[in-house]
């Protein structure tokens, strides 16, 4: 639900099963280059559709390189993307890109941030600002980061940019999960690993039950009205538009 994810790519037990999944989605929409760009567009769309209409703060795709300006002969996947704290520009972008991008991150529309560049691809965060600034304004969730290496963070820019390097020195920084959205409590359960969890759904829950599954429903029924958005609207236009009121629809 909430993280793609080449298929094959090693990733933590907690993001696992919403891994798979995604996978196996992004396995069966594309082929290459050759994949047509509304196609892509929409792929990209419904993959943010919950930062989109405003009940996530983030999500995080793992997004392939399938064209090398120095290489025209490499192909691979579709998609990936650079640091931007707006909307991308011809600028922003350098060797790995997709030579479809450009446009469809400029039409896709959200603040999107490299967290970690590999010569196979890059592993994206696409953000909601207002949101993802309110949830790591959270007084816990902010106390709990900044004992953990986010001690001199104040602008969402600098909470990024920390949580990049992160990702540059770890294989997977499990505090990721607060910038998604999901539970603190459940976050410091699977970091901690000193108790055991309490249930397994789209995330492992840790303490008591019923605030995750609440949360985990919400989410689930967005993901779901979305998919069908997605699947029966063929104007772009109106498809943005209806994936931006989500919210008031769950």
């Amino acid at each position: 639900m909430c993280y793609t994810a080449t298929v094959g790519e090693k990733v933590s037990p907690f993001f696992e099963k919403m891994v798979l999944g995604e996978a196996k989605m992004k396995s069966q929409i594309h082929t290459g280059c050759g994949i047509r760009r509304m196609e892509l567009m929409r792929y990209l769309l419904l993959q943010t559709s919950l930062v989109r209409g405003g009940v996530k703060p983030a999500e995080i795709l793992t997004v392939n390189h399938c064209y090398c300006a120095s290489d025209p002969e490499r192909t691979g996947s579709v998609f990936h993307s650079q640091t931007s704290s707006n909307l991308p520009s011809s600028d922003n972008f350098t060797e790995g890109f997709c030579i479809l991008q450009g446009e469809v991150l400029r039409r896709l529309g959200l603040p999107w941030k490299t967290l970690r560049h590999r010569d196979h691809g890059s592993l994206t965060i696409f953000y909601d600002p207002q949101l993802l600034a309110e949830t790591l304004a959270v007084p816990a969730v902010q106390k709990y980061l900044r004992r953990n290496g986010y001690s001199d963070c104040e602008t969402l820019d600098q909470w990024l940019a920390r949580l990049a390097e992160r990702f540059e020195t770890e294989s997977f920084p499990h505090e990721v999960g607060l910038f998604l959205g999901y539970p603190l409590k459940d976050v410091v359960g699977f970091i901690s690993a000193r108790a055991r969890h309490t249930h397994q759904g789209s995330w492992r829950v840790y303490g008591r039950k019923e605030p995750s599954l609440q949360l985990m429903d919400r989410y689930r029924r967005a993901r779901q009205l979305a998919e069908t958005i997605v699947s029966q609207v063929e104007d772009w236009d109106q498809c943005v538009q209806k994936i931006s009121s989500i919210k008031s629809l769950i």
